[in-house]
């Protein structure tokens, strides 16, 4: 690896894998794919894998539509088995939150997504069986869905390198390489990588890597735990991941009598530093969760716990990913940031920034995804305002 690559991109998971891949595809030259430990082996390997459009900024809507364009051609395109679920989604909504969910569904569908807000509880038929209390509406997503994010991942990297992409798996970047305002490439423990350009798909290690070339980056990592849990029978589980907003918890199903259920917004945060972080789960992390279930979903009641994991969350001072080139920085773009978004806006993200990395241009709202935006003062939204 002595010869100087064209770009390499930090970090196996989504956004790396995905932009990799868009990199190749676009009529990049030799680009270099490295992570620490295997492809899907971080936070993408233990994300939820849903795919949905609702959310209240016009960006992040279009850009999830055109991830699930990308979805549902991903097993073909990347010659891969695997499938997007098309199962649809359902947000429970709270009465507090219905007149801003219809201000929401108003843009939305201006922007051509296919949701509806139906009175009630009239989608059981997806949820299964629900208490109504606090419920004043359902919002249900057509075109959403679920997938299994580890093979998404890892058929983004195995089609990079039938492209002539190098994947170099297990392979520490201890730093930034770094000559006045240029970044010139990498430092491994078997030494410097030089690069034309190096992208930082790090995910919640992406600050401690800019600030060894000191770039700043505000990032704040959170340790998460998401829970498995195994039903009495099989018509319990939901057909569609749902959200339920006044329970604070997601539901996916995982196949057979399994649903994954996880906390949302509104949350408290376990802010900590994700090289040195509790891996093991809290008991009383899934008692909550199991208690959140019973107040809902009362079918669930008798579910047993199948599992407890552990994740990293990294989130951003306004909670959209930083993507993109800075001014006055050559050689350096992020793709980091993505929290929990940032799986369902990968694919279009990844595709939106090797264009803009191989072009020298950008639409004017994507390029607003820049860290620049903070030296202009120029921030999106509320944690809410994303997650609804």
């Amino acid at each position: 690896m002595t010869d100087v690559f064209d770009a390499i991109v930090i970090g196996a998971g989504i956004f790396g894998a995905c932009t990799a891949y868009q990199l190749k595809k676009q009529g990049a030259g030799r680009v270099l794919l490295i992570d620490r430990d295997r492809p899907a082996s971080g936070v993408t390997g233990r994300s939820a894998g849903i795919v949905r459009q609702q959310y209240a900024h016009p960006l992040p809507v279009a850009l999830a539509r055109h991830a699930i364009d990308l979805f549902k051609v991903m097993p073909t395109e990347l010659d891969a088995d695997f499938e997007y679920v098309q199962s649809g989604h359902c947000f429970l909504i709270g009465p507090d939150a219905l007149e801003a969910v219809q201000r929401n569904l108003a843009m939305q569908r201006q922007l051509g997504i296919d949701t509806t807000l139906v009175a009630g509880l009239g989608m059981h038929d997806l949820t299964g069986p629900l208490i109504r209390d606090g419920i004043a509406a359902v919002l249900y997503e057509k075109l959403a869905g679920y997938i299994n994010p580890t093979s998404a991942t890892e058929a983004h990297v195995a089609a990079f390198t039938r492209m002539g992409g190098i994947l170099s798996p297990g392979t520490p970047v201890r730093s930034l390489s770094r000559v006045g305002d240029r970044i010139t490439g990498i430092v491994t423990d078997g030494g410097p990588i030089e690069a034309n350009l190096v992208i930082n798909a790090a995910g919640p290690w992406a600050a401690a890597l800019a600030a060894s070339a000191d770039i700043p980056m505000k990032l704040t990592v959170a340790r998460e735990q998401v829970t498995t849990w195994r039903a009495s029978q099989r018509q319990y589980v939901p057909v569609a991941p749902l959200a339920s907003g006044p329970d604070g918890i997601y539901l996916r199903p995982m196949g057979n009598q399994f649903v994954m259920v996880g906390r949302s917004f509104p949350k408290e945060s376990e802010i900590v530093d994700p090289l040195r972080y509790k891996t093991s789960p809290d008991p009383e992390t899934a008692a909550d969760i199991r208690t959140r279930i019973h107040r809902r979903f009362h079918a669930l009641a008798d579910a047993a716990i199948a599992s407890t994991r552990t994740l990293l969350c990294d989130d951003t001072a306004d909670h959209y990913p930083y993507v993109g080139p800075r001014t006055g920085l050559a050689g350096y773009a992020d793709a980091c940031g993505g929290g929990s978004h940032g799986f369902k806006l990968a694919p279009a993200i990844a595709h939106e920034l090797a264009r803009w990395i191989l072009t020298g241009r950008a639409e004017d709202d994507f390029a607003d995804l820049s860290y620049d935006r903070l030296e202009r003062g120029k921030l999106f939204a509320t944690a809410q305002d994303i997650a609804s």
